[in-house]
């Protein structure tokens, strides 16, 4: 596994870091690990975010390798240089580590923090997310075209769409989360309905992230211009409906001042409603915002 300690004679075994750049003191390791092993790794020539599986299980194997092949899929072809600013090119891929690395964006912020720093969600960083989810979705539309990219990119809709009826199979195999969850549905039937009804509305009409949220979306400062936006963490990209990523930021910006609200007025929904809808005007033009330029992007009818 790699570690702070290991990290940097890691890179230089695989050329993507000289002796010369340690003894001159122009590199630093930060850990910034989650879900994986992550570091990001600061020099002078560019940084670069180093991303290792946690745990050796098939499940993590794959995602990680699918995020690799994506890269390279991306870089086998001629991409716009519209694609290039949203989504940071690999570096290296080592399948023996299950590590890959990919290129650090130099101060990036990711969504999260930027409005909790803020405390407050401005209509510019809406407009920031719906051009670059425009742009991916817009951009690597015609790769559907060619032949082998379900290879490399697997066609699947999300576990949510399997859920049986009956037996609200798999959230059976969740636990925790999916006994809560199955509960709630047994008692909403007409959700239930709804969520099963959803599944025939499913498109495979374009690649998807799969994972959107505030995390994966990192603004990059730019010196005396307008500050862009880069998509990060590519490990469930699939062929799919755009509409899971474009719902999924709304998600986002919902559970934000829902799950602030809990924390100060525990967990009756009521109090939770209550507490939360001052911040939910708040960020209704941020996620107007959010909405136009996504449509403009993508150059929508109505």
């Amino acid at each position: 596994f790699l570690t702070p300690g290991n990290l940097a004679h890691h890179l230089i075994t695989r050329g993507l870091l000289s002796s010369d750049s340690i003894v001159d003191g122009d590199f630093a390791v930060v850990e910034a690990g989650r879900r994986n092993r992550n570091f990001k790794v600061i020099r002078s020539l560019g940084g670069l975010f180093v991303k290792q599986v946690k745990f050796v299980r098939p499940e993590a194997i794959v995602t990680l390798h699918r995020e690799a092949a994506f890269h390279q899929l991306l870089q086998s072809r001629k991409r716009s240089d519209s694609l290039m600013s949203v989504i940071p090119p690999l570096i290296d891929y080592d399948p023996a580590t299950y590590s890959l690395a990919v290129e650090l964006i130099p101060d990036g912020e990711d969504l999260a923090g930027y409005h909790v720093r803020l405390r407050e969600f401005p209509e510019s960083a809406g407009e920031l997310g719906g051009r670059a989810l425009g742009i991916f979705h817009s951009e690597t539309g015609p790769l559907l075209r060619e032949p082998g990219v379900l290879n490399v990119v697997s066609r699947e809709p999300p576990w949510i769409f399997t859920l049986d009826p009956q037996t609200l199979s798999p959230l059976t195999t969740m636990d925790n989360p999916g006994d809560q969850l199955g509960a709630m549905l047994r008692a909403m039937p007409d959700l239930l309905a709804l969520l099963v009804s959803l599944r025939y509305e499913w498109q495979y009409d374009s690649l998807i992230h799969g994972d959107m949220k505030w995390e994966n979306c990192v603004v990059v400062p730019k010196s005396g211009g307008r500050p862009g936006l880069c998509l990060v963490d590519w490990e469930l990209v699939s062929v799919g409906d755009p509409s899971w990523d474009v719902g999924a930021i709304f998600t986002s910006y919902l559970l934000y001042p829902i799950f602030t609200a809990q924390a100060n007025a525990g967990s009756s929904p009521d109090r939770l409603l209550a507490e939360a809808q001052p911040a939910l005007q708040r960020m209704r033009p941020a996620l107007a915002a959010f909405w136009r330029e996504y449509v403009r992007t993508r150059q929508l009818n109505d």
